[in-house]
């Protein structure tokens, strides 16, 4: 059950990806199986600068905040809209 769950609401945007790009059905449902999905609220932060990771994040909607070396980057997910500032 959580399997179809998962493909009905995040196999459309996986497949839309580089990462998936060429990859048979068979790895894409072993992937999506071992998907843990997490829902943040606006403004919330997600990974800290200094962190280090060993998980992989794909945002499948909403807006992102990037910071970089005191450079924010605006993603938006669904209109597909990256837009750059520099920092004062």
């Amino acid at each position: 059950v959580r399997r179809k769950i998962l493909r009905k609401l995040y196999l459309k945007p996986l497949l839309q990806t580089q990462l998936m790009n060429g990859v048979r059905q068979q790895f894409v449902d072993a992937f999506l199986a071992s998907c843990k999905v997490e829902i943040f609220s606006p403004g919330e932060e997600i990974v800290e600068r200094g962190s280090i990771l060993s998980d992989l994040f794909l945002l499948v909607g909403g807006v992102a905040e990037v910071t970089n070396n005191g450079r924010d980057s605006y993603v938006d997910i669904e209109k597909g809209i990256v837009s750059a500032d520099e920092a004062d």
